[in-house]
């Protein structure tokens, strides 16, 4: 019995030393929570039936309990780690603001972008341009009179020179820097040329004739004028010069776009209209523009048709307007009246002639035929051109054109023809053609009763 009871007391004084050093388990909070209400029961070992509270296990317990605290280390650890994926869509792309800056729309075509930049490029170097004058004209301020510190320099690159030369030189520069010459006169200062820039608007349509065959006209008014430059862009040209050049130079481009001509190309300039009816617009022009051509290579002039109206009344006439020294412009007139009168001139048609015929106007459908037949005919057989008068017509007469030869015999052939036509036709054709007598006098009383009426 002593010995049951030691042991007994021996056991429990094992299990009591055992109690105190649990394996400590993970780090939980909520198994923290409910720990606090069992105290008493740990505080009861008898209540625990483990078997493992025998001393030979005693060394195994703090390995188990390291190896779960190990184990369950990592786990913890690896815990804040892991994040809520979020389920997005593939094709989409967070900006967490680390990337560049996002593009502005302009509103702008990639057209008008590309002249804005090329606008912004122009100016900025412009501006530099500017700067870079400015910069050389202040060095160069004090050239005129050699003063200042050029004229300190091209004095020290001289070598030595006389005192009287230096003394010169010091006393032109302190003159110039106080404006008056070296005998203590004012000098004169001329003052800085003001240049003026002018713009005419041009349509398209005339862009060409306005610059002319390789810049012509243009380079006129520059000899002509004296202007700095004139330059073409989107249909508005711009010269720059002095104000009275400019005022010239606006003058002559107004009269380029407005009449395709400019009176500084002549001397003794004069300006002369014809009134022509539109009828006779194509004589004037002939076959793809080859008399007016003519006319304007021959006499150095220019010619301007107008352009006809819708709907302007039937008899009215229009200028023709030339353009050139006065004396070829004279005669360019001249041209223009024998056209309108007898369709041809020696300068626009060489070798030419014309011959008239004083027709009753009863007879132009002779000559006219069906459909014009006869009228082609009588051309084409004879190479020449017929004129029936019409009503804006300024000749009255039937007119000819031809060689000399040809002309006649289309004359010849058409007085054949009349004449034919004017012929008897019909019953009593010959007795009509007999009767030279005349016309017969009225009835007589007397003569009723030897007169036959034909009852009808």
């Amino acid at each position: 019995m002593p010995k049951k009871r030691a042991a007994k007391k021996n056991r429990e004084a094992g299990e009591a030393d055992a109690a105190p050093v649990p394996a400590p388990a993970a780090p939980q909070p909520k198994a923290e929570a409910k720990a606090k209400p069992k105290a008493k029961a740990e505080a009861k070992p008898k209540a625990e039936p483990k078997p493992e509270a025998k001393p030979k296990d005693k060394a195994a317990e703090p390995k188990k309990a390291a190896a779960k605290k190990s184990s369950a280390a990592p786990k913890a650890e690896e815990e804040p780690k892991k994040k809520k994926s979020l389920d997005l869509n593939p094709s989409l792309v967070l900006d967490d603001g680390t990337g560049d800056a996002w593009e502005c729309a302009s509103g702008l075509s990639k057209k008008a972008t590309g002249r804005l930049a090329k606008k912004t490029q122009t100016a900025a170097f412009t501006k530099e341009q500017e700067q870079r004058q400015a910069t050389i004209s202040a060095q160069n301020q004090n050239i005129p009179g050699m003063s200042g510190p050029l004229a300190a320099t091209m004095m020290s690159k001289a070598g030595a020179v006389s005192a009287e030369t230096k003394a010169a030189l010091e006393k032109a520069s302190a003159a110039v820097a106080q404006k008056t010459t070296p005998d203590g006169k004012p000098a004169e200062v001329k003052p800085a040329e003001k240049l003026e820039t002018i713009s005419v608007r041009c349509p398209d349509e005339k862009v060409g004739r306005v610059i002319g065959p390789k810049g012509a006209n243009l380079i006129l008014i520059k000899e002509k004028t004296g202007v700095t430059k004139i330059d073409s862009e989107n249909g508005c040209f711009t010269a720059t010069g002095k104000p009275e050049q400019v005022a010239i130079a606006e003058v002559a481009l107004r009269e380029l776009v407005e009449k395709g001509y400019t009176s500084l190309a002549y001397e003794n300039f004069s300006d002369i209209a014809v009134m022509v009816h539109p009828g006779v617009f194509p004589d004037l022009i002939g076959p793809q523009g080859c008399i007016i051509r003519k006319m304007k290579e021959a006499l150095k002039v220019e010619v301007t048709i107008p352009a006809v109206p819708k709907g302007a009344p039937p008899q009215k006439k229009f200028p023709v307007t030339i353009a050139g020294q006065k004396e070829n412009a004279e005669k360019a007139k001249e041209v223009i009246e024998h056209i309108v009168q007898y369709y041809h001139h020696d300068i626009t048609h060489p070798d030419t002639d014309h011959i008239e015929m004083q027709l009753d106007p009863s007879m132009y459908s002779y000559i006219i035929g069906t459909k014009g037949s006869e009228l082609r005919h009588i051309q084409n057989t004879f190479k020449v051109r017929v004129y029936i008068p019409r009503d804006h017509s300024e000749n009255w007469n039937v007119v000819i054109v031809g060689e000399k030869k040809d002309a006649e015999r289309a004359k010849a052939s058409m007085e054949k023809t009349i004449a034919k036509a004017s012929e008897p036709r019909g019953r009593g054709a010959a007795d009509k053609a007999d009767d030279h007598w005349g016309g017969e006098d009225a009835d007589e009383p007397w003569m009723s009763q030897y007169l036959y009426k034909r009852k009808t």
